[in-house]
Parts: C-alpha cells; sequence; structure tokens
C-alpha cells in the first residue's frame, strides 16, 4: 500500500513492464557473483558450524563418550573453531569481498540508474557520491554522534527548485562487552533543497514518538502547538521564533506534511533554516543496496523506484506550499562539496565490476606502503632498540622484534 501511495498505480505498471523488458535480462548478466557471494558464505558456514555445535554439545558428548571430559572437549572444540576461522579467512574472505564488491558496482552501474530514470529523469544520480556531513547536521535536528556515511546522491531541479537528496545513516555505540549498546541516529533519506525564502529563524519538526537518541540539541528553541490535533498527533514543533513559524505552518503546508508522513509511513522529520528546507525519512535500513540471497525481484524494484518517486512528491510539496517566492533560486548547493568515497567502492567502480583478489591485494600493499613513506621524516633509529628501519625508494620497512613477553605469553597459551 505504501508504494502504491508513491508511485500510483500506473507508475506500477510501467516499473513493472520495465522490469520484464529491460531489467531482467541485466539482473540476470549480473548474477554470477552475487551466486559466488552466497556460495562462499554456505562454504564458510558449513567450515565455521561444526566446531560451534561441537563446543555447545560438549556436554552431551561427556555422557556419551567414557573418554571425554569437559576439558578435552573445550579444548579440541577451541582448536578446531580457530582453525575453522583460519581456513575460512584465508580461503574464503577475499574472495567474498572481491565477488560482492564487483556485484554491488555492476548493480549500482547498470540497474540503479535504469530505475531512476524512469521516474526522475529531471535529475542526476551519483552512486558513490552523497550529501556532506556539515549538511546533515546544519539544521541541528539529529545527534551529532557516532559515524557517518552516505552515498546515493541526487542532484537537479524540479520546477524552480534547487535539490539534493541521498541515503544517509549514522549510528553510535556505547559501552564494551556485555554492557555495549548500539543506536542507529537515522538511516534513510535526507532531502536538502532551496526553500525560496529568507527566514530569520530556526523551526524544528520531529516526529511525537521521536527517539531520545536521534534528536539533536533544542537549546534556545521553544516547543509550540498550533490548532491542529491530527498534526499534533504526528509531530512535535521547536522554533526560535514562534510567529515565523505560525506563518510558515499554513494550513496548506500542514496538509503537505501530513500527506507526506502518510505516503511514507515512517518517521519524518523537517527542518527550516535561513533559505533551506530539510526533509530526512527514517527507514532504518539501507534502501538501494542488491540482495544476496536471491536476484533483485520485481517488488524490490517497485520499491527502489518508490523512493525515487518520493524525491519529486517532496520537492513539490514543499514547493507549493511554501508561499510566494520573492527570491531568486539558489543553485549553490547543486555544487557542494562531496563526500570521501569508500576506497573498496571506488576501486571495484574503477574496475567496472571486474575486481580481483590480486586487485585487493596490490590496493592494499600500495595503502601500506603510502602510510610508510611518511615514516620517512621520524627521527633515528634510537640505539639498543629491537625495531629495524630500513628505508628504500620512497618506502619505510619497520620490523619489531619479538620479546621476550611475547614468547612468555606464547607458552602460557600453548600451556
Amino acid at each position: 500500500p505504501t508504494m502504491s501511495a508513491i508511485l500510483g498505480r500506473d507508475d506500477e505498471r510501467r516499473i513493472d513492464a520495465f522490469y520484464d523488458t529491460t531489467l531482467k535480462p541485466k539482473l540476470d548478466a549480473i548474477d554470477d557473483p552475487r551466486r559466488q557471494v552466497r556460495w562462499l558464505i554456505i562454504k564458510s558456514l558449513l567450515v565455521v558450524s561444526p566446531p560451534i555445535v561441537y563446543l555447545v554439545a560438549g556436554d552431551l558428548l561427556d555422557g556419551v563418550l567414557p573418554f571425554s571430559s569437559s576439558g578435552f572437549t573445550v579444548v579440541a572444540g577451541f582448536v578446531w573453531l580457530v582453525a575453522a576461522l583460519v581456513f575460512v579467512l584465508v580461503t574464503y574472505l577475499m574472495p567474498g569481498i572481491a565477488a560482492f564488491a564487483n556485484y554491488r558496482a555492476r548493480f549500482k552501474r547498470d540497474i540503479v540508474p535504469d530505475i531512476f530514470r524512469v521516474v526522475c529523469p529531471s535529475a542526476a544520480y551519483e552512486p558513490l557520491q552523497g550529501i556532506a556531513e556539515n549538511v546533515f547536521d546544519a539544521p541541528s535536528l539529529f545527534n551529532t554522534r557516532g559515524t557517518y556515511s552516505s552515498d546515493d546522491r541526487v542532484r537537479g531541479r524540479i520546477g524552480r527548485t534547487p535539490f539534493e537528496v541521498s541515503e544517509v545513516g549514522r549510528a553510535y555505540s556505547t559501552g564494551s562487552g556485555k554492557n555495549s549498546r548500539s543506536y542507529v541516529v537515522f538511516r534513510g533519506l535526507f532531502f536538502h533543497l532551496d526553500f525560496n525564502q529568507q527566514l530569520n529563524g530556526v523551526t524544528l519538526i520531529e516526529p511525537e514518538k521521536a527517539q531520545s537518541h536521534q534528536v539533536g540539541e533544542r537549546e534556545g528553541l521553544g516547543l509550540i502547538t498550533i490548532d491542529s490535533p491530527e498534526f499534533e498527533n504526528e509531530f512535535k514543533i521547536y522554533t526560535s521564533d514562534e510567529s515565523e513559524a505560525r506563518a510558515l505552518l499554513t494550513p496548506a503546508m500542514i496538509g503537505a506534511l501530513l500527506t507526506l508522513r502518510e505516503r511514507t509511513s515512517k518517521p519524518v522529520f523537517i527542518a527550516f533554516k535561513g533559505r533551506r528546507a530539510y526533509v530526512a525519512v527514517h527507514y532504518g535500513r539501507a534502501l538501494f543496496e542488491p540482495g544476496i540471497a536471491q536476484t533483485t525481484s520485481m517488488e524490490a524494484v517497485r520499491e527502489i523506484a518508490a523512493h525515487f518517486a518520493l524525491v519529486e512528491i517532496v520537492v513539490r510539496e514543499l514547493s507549493l506550499h511554501a508561499g510566494t517566492a520573492v527570491l531568486e533560486p539558489d543553485d549553490s548547493l547543486l555544487h557542494g562539496r562531496d563526500v570521501e568515497v569508500h576506497p573498496l567502492s571506488k576501486l571495484a567502480a574503477e574496475k567496472a565490476g571486474t575486481l580481483t583478489t590480486s586487485d585487493l591485494w596490490t590496493a592494499a600493499s600500495v595503502s601500506i606502503d603510502d602510510s610508510a613513506a611518511d615514516g620517512a621524516a621520524l627521527v633515528p633509529q634510537p640505539a639498543g632498540t629491537r625495531i629495524r628501519l630500513e628505508r628504500g625508494p620512497g618506502s619505510l620497512s619497520i620490523t619489531y622484534g619479538l620479546r621476550r613477553g611475547f614468547w612468555i605469553m606464547f607458552a602460557i597459551s600453548v600451556g
């Protein structure tokens, strides 16, 4: 129902026909890396599962085998598990990483852009790029803790309105060991668009049930209510300028935001600051990534298309109900700085989905050599140390001797 609310029945039929005639053959053409990744995962589980089962069932074995003891079970199971893990890491890890990187790169190059052009032809899609972190943090909608990531950026105009939208993720962890907890601040689509008005204050609108670990600081902002019970049930409004916020939230704008919430059926965060509007739709998961268990289905393609179609809905709704446009469109957001691309994604894209394990080892070696070159300016090697520095043309090799403490701990571990 949500996909139909965003796409419409006619668009769904058009996407389905496009899937059958165009996308399905392309998906079949890139399916080998997906099957390779799946098979490597299966083989890894087949290797690692027996020692895990052996350790878990140790007590049962003690009762069945008269020569078995709990100590023997634990030691044998642990050695078996370590050997299995080492085998999996050496044999399957690098081929698996290469195969998945190839499948993802070809999916983003050959499949997603085709879906995008069907439902949002007036903008440009860049799979490896995203919205800069400072733009995401500008309205203080969200908690600034944790790691930030962004990709699958769309930029362009709808009508006179410049906009950009990207998939964004931020999460953080607290504590350690058994006390560790992970929190997802935001994972979904983040919209950034020109609002055609210059505002003096800041107005933030968050879901009524937003989690405390998600929202940012509200210092200097007051909580206000408006004469719309339906809106009050869905959202809380914080603002630094109450009169401006009330002028901004006209009945038409309130209706547009409620429509957006209904169509997405997901938590929606909105901010107005300066002459920018920000809209964040929290899905809590990845949106444009390929699956491994099976090839991308028609339903999955519909969902991706609906996410892209949401771009036009958000921009048009806010533009139509923003009041009279008194300013010329500000194109500067279309030229904002790029984000740093993940090295593996960049390498797989450069190799056009033909990445090999040799390419991965070469890239790792280059990375090590580049970092070693920075050590050329270090202080001279102190006398009497076991560490050896061997400088070569454009490189630095550092060898750490095995100290007495290592051999003592190794003997204790063996014992």
